[in-house]
């Protein structure tokens, strides 16, 4: 009987140690960490985390407790010892263990709401951005109905000001998340479901869907860029503006390339004849610092991404349209050039 309590006792102290250990050491070094909240929304969320964990352990301490309570005061020390008293439908203990159990519950449940309502819309009398959220297979849009204008993979905001985010999906479930900045919203085919928060300091945060959603699940990444007031308004500013048009012969072929080759037809640029829908917006595609939200926006990275998109993101949807297109280097490369003059 002591070596069960003892195994009893290392369980203890295991699950115990696991529990102050595992967090630090499997979060510390991630950039969205969402227990470093940015905003009081995600304050929101970090706190409703901690309430809840705190309860956990408390319950955990209690049950634990007792069983090791029972196993080492209720053993058996002889053969003759008495069978202990047995407890078995006690309406004290019953209704114990019930109300606490109640009580604990109902105290989650009234922080849970008060903070689900909270990150729910903003108040009434803010003057709140709104952004539409798309999900996409396996990138995020971003349109500003106010400004007219969409951008991908990297969302802007106004540092100090509410920003209201209405979520879209046409294809599968996804997860809007940003955690530093707030708390989950699932993005549903067939409905909106929206969530705000306010960026209380400027910098860059990092996003992610928090919904399993595909082969490309891990890839489906976005930047969130916190600018002081003026500087949003600069950059709203240029994203209104019509695309770059080519200066060098090469990225003037890479232009009637995009055309003939069927670019368009999934693609939108401004100021063109291209109006696709299907993949990102890319009137200013040399403002963004990445290529497909998973790799820097470099010359050969956007030559990667251009002649093998299989190689870069798996499963993604422009592979599957155009694979059948060949691209010989020199038209890579004025794609390339093209691409990278639409700033």
């Amino acid at each position: 009987m002591w070596q069960r309590a003892g195994t009893w006792a290392v369980a203890l102290a295991f699950g115990l140690v696991a529990l102050a250990v595992f967090p630090a050491a499997t979060f510390a070094a991630e950039p969205p960490w969402f227990l470093d909240p940015a905003s009081e929304q995600a304050g929101r969320v970090a706190r409703l985390f901690n309430i809840e964990l705190l309860v956990a352990i408390l319950v955990f301490l209690i049950v634990e407790g007792l069983i090791v309570y029972v196993v080492i005061r209720y053993r058996q020390r002889g053969p003759d010892d008495p069978v202990p008293e047995q407890i078995h439908g006690s309406t004290a203990m019953e209704l114990t263990w019930t109300i606490g159990t109640s009580v604990a519950l109902l105290f989650v449940l009234v922080v849970f709401w008060q903070t689900m309502t909270t990150l729910a819309a903003p108040p009434a009398d803010a003057e709140a951005l709104q952004v539409v959220v798309r999900g996409k297979q396996w990138w995020w849009e971003f349109e500003y109905p106010e400004y007219g204008f969409r951008t991908a993979n990297e969302l802007y905001i106004p540092v100090g000001q509410p920003v209201e985010f209405v979520t879209e999906s046409d294809n599968v479930i996804h997860s809007f998340w940003v955690p530093r900045l707030s708390g989950k919203v699932d993005v549903v085919p067939g409905q909106q479901n929206r969530i705000w928060f306010q960026a209380d300091e400027p910098g860059e945060y990092f996003g992610q869907c928090a919904e399993l959603c595909g082969v490309q699940h891990a890839g489906m990444r976005f930047k969130v860029f916190a600018l002081p007031p003026e500087k949003f308004a600069q950059w709203v500013k240029e994203q209104q503006q019509p695309a770059a048009e080519p200066v060098t012969d090469l990225a003037k072929f890479g232009k009637e390339l995009f055309f003939t080759k069927g670019c368009a037809g999934c693609h939108a640029i401004a100021g063109t004849q291209a109006q696709g829908r299907i993949g990102p917006d890319l009137t200013h595609f040399a403002s963004r610092t990445t290529v497909a939200a998973v790799l820097p926006r470099t010359d050969g990275n956007v030559a990667r991404w251009v002649y093998n998109s299989e190689s870069v993101k798996p499963g993604n949807i422009m592979w599957q349209t155009m694979k059948n297109v060949p691209l010989s280097p020199e038209e890579v490369d004025a794609l390339v050039a093209y691409l990278q003059g639409l700033k």
